[in-house]
């Protein structure tokens, strides 16, 4: 079962992956001198970044869609969010786990004020805390466990299938959600332009060969990697000042004969 949002959340995928074509027709329309140099020099690094951040949205738009609508945990997420309504005071602990399956948790407490008590814990959308949801359980006159509450109730669960963008703790959940891949894929595509940098790909384009602008590609993706990353112990420069210095480095390698060249 998909979420509520299925083919809005289909239309804003189609929509990155629409703005990915455009960004490379548009790259590939300044990849050829086309006026002054300044200004197209300027055109190509503006391009190329466009087309860049526009592959990475891409990637995480897909991954996100991934995550609430294909991966079989999230099918399975929004199908006991469908039947969340169907739990009402008085079932069974054996009915509810036959509406719902197995809950992610189990929680015992002979310390309640009412008495025992035990708690059922569902996860009722992909990206919300796992213990999110529970249904609460208490012996009644004849001895056996039954439902006594649910959280949230009916009301809060139509508010939270009526949030397109979640409110709240779980709008944190999409953030990290977000982040996290963004993280890998800026660390990784660093990583790409170091080796391609080591690949003797030549300039024949003049001031308009991308690898002129593999440094300006790679402080976008320095700069999305430290706004997204954790604190802590920094192991991670133990790589990256190496390679930025390789990049720097080849750089410099490409363009300096190619100052050198003089008109006639």
């Amino acid at each position: 079962m998909q979420s509520p949002f299925l083919w809005r959340n289909i239309g804003v995928l189609l929509l990155v992956l629409a703005n990915v074509a455009l960004s490379v027709r548009v790259m590939q329309h300044y990849a050829m001198p086309t006026g002054s140099l300044p200004v197209g020099i300027m055109l190509r690094g503006l391009t190329l970044s466009y087309a860049m951040l526009s592959l990475i949205v891409a990637l995480v738009a897909i991954l996100l869609f991934c995550a609430i609508e294909v991966f079989s945990e999230s099918r399975a997420s929004w199908q006991r969010n469908a039947r969340w309504g169907q739990i009402h005071d008085g079932m069974t602990q054996q009915e509810v786990l036959g509406l719902m399956g197995e809950p992610f948790q189990r929680h015992l407490s002979e310390t309640s004020s009412t008495g025992p008590e035990e708690q059922f814990v569902y996860r009722l959308y992909p990206l919300a805390s796992p213990d999110g949801s529970a249904v609460g359980f208490r012996r009644d006159p004849g001895g056996a466990m039954t439902v006594a509450y649910k959280s949230p109730d009916d009301d809060g669960l139509a508010r939270g299938r009526a949030e397109w963008i979640p409110r709240g703790y779980s709008r944190s959940r999409y953030r990290d959600a977000i982040r996290e891949p963004l993280v890998i894929l800026a660390f990784l595509g660093i990583i790409l332009l170091g080796v391609a940098t080591l690949v003797p790909f030549g300039v024949r384009a003049g001031a308009y060969s991308w690898t002129l602008y593999i440094p300006l590609l790679t402080l976008l993706l320095g700069v999305i990697y430290e706004a997204c990353g954790q604190g802590g112990w920094r192991y991670d420069l133990m790589l990256l000042y190496p390679l930025y210095a390789l990049i720097l480095i080849g750089w410099a390698v490409r363009l300096i004969p190619l100052l050198r060249i003089r008109p006639g």
